[in-house]
């Protein structure tokens, strides 16, 4: 009884994310507008923590901004989101999905942006064309709301194709995970 209990929250706290996980409105146009407004403020909070990343941005050939919402409770993790990559040359957009599952000891809920800068055109069109998929995760993180309102960057995580910032909006975790993330384009958007 008790099995079946832990299982059931666990699994009610897995699928909450879920319905925070998609951009707001009727219409593709207003959900469109909904990421867009979110990637915009996203960055200007990224350039309020590390300045340095606007002249980054500038020489990339584009960026991503993604908007996640995460759970973990006992050993099971889930999260997804949604975002846009712009390819800063033909200023095209492309809004995307993203999901994430894991298993790991802990417990939290995370609402997180994450802002990916491309370094090669060829790295974002793969990105875009064929999805994307990442690694193990590891944290303690424990950021309450505070009266600033204001969101704290996370250490960047840089390969040869792109460079990687976290910025947490609010959120309780303390958890050490092994997951995957997966990015695909949004076939309604």
């Amino acid at each position: 009884m008790i099995r079946l209990m832990i299982l059931t929250v666990a699994a009610i706290g897995l699928l909450a994310p879920v319905g925070c996980s998609s951009p707001e409105g009727e219409s593709p146009a207003e959900r469109q507008d909904y990421a867009d407004d979110m990637a915009a403020r996203s960055l200007e909070d990224l350039y309020a923590e590390q300045p340095e990343v606007r002249d980054l941005i500038a020489e990339s050939p584009g960026y991503a901004v993604f908007s996640n919402v995460s759970t973990q409770l006992l050993i099971l993790t889930s999260g997804n989101g949604y975002g846009v990559v712009v390819d800063k040359g033909s200023g095209e957009r492309t809004y995307m999905k993203m999901f994430e599952a894991g298993a790991g000891l802990g417990v939290g809920l995370r609402s997180l942006r994450m802002v990916i800068v491309f370094r090669e055109q060829d790295a974002m069109d793969a990105f875009v064309n064929d999805g994307f998929e990442f690694g193990a995760d590891a944290n303690a993180e424990a950021k309450a709301d505070d009266d600033t309102g204001g969101a704290a960057a996370g250490a960047a995580v840089f390969n040869d194709d792109m460079a990687v910032y976290i910025l947490s909006d609010a959120g309780l975790a303390l958890r050490v995970a092994l997951k995957g993330t997966k990015f695909w384009q949004d076939d309604e958007l």
